[in-house]
């Protein structure tokens, strides 16, 4: 049990050494603070664009605008969802056709087989 203990104790050790470590490295701090930055400049440009689709699309209130983005996302699930009921459907016709080819391929081994021996006959 003691050693256990201390293998938990070295693993804690080690991990809080390692991300104290990390945390404090100014490369890390840098690209992590760059990486926030872009993601906040593309949010901007990304609320500005659809803020710009809105006003193009004249919804006079924000009541109209939610039902229309309601509408939006709902045709998106529905069309989504068709989608992959059409992948199964494809995937399961792929097989069917992968089966009916092997099925064929046997027969005409057989087929083969048989007229090679009527030949030796």
């Amino acid at each position: 049990m003691k050693t256990e203990a201390k293998r938990e104790n070295y693993f804690d050790q080690l991990v809080t050494t390692y991300f104290d470590q990390l945390w404090a490295n100014p490369f890390y701090l840098k690209g992590m603070g760059d990486l926030l930055k872009n993601s906040f400049t593309l949010r901007q440009q990304w609320n500005k664009q659809v803020e710009q689709l809105l006003s193009l699309w004249q919804l006079p209130n924000q009541d109209m605008q939610q039902r229309t983005l309601h509408t939006l996302n709902t045709l998106l699930s529905e069309w989504r969802f068709e989608q992959e009921e059409m992948n199964e459907r494809l995937s399961a016709l792929e097989g069917q056709l992968a089966e009916l080819l092997e099925q064929k391929k046997a027969q005409e081994a057989k087929d083969v087989r048989k007229s090679g021996n009527a030949k030796a006959q």
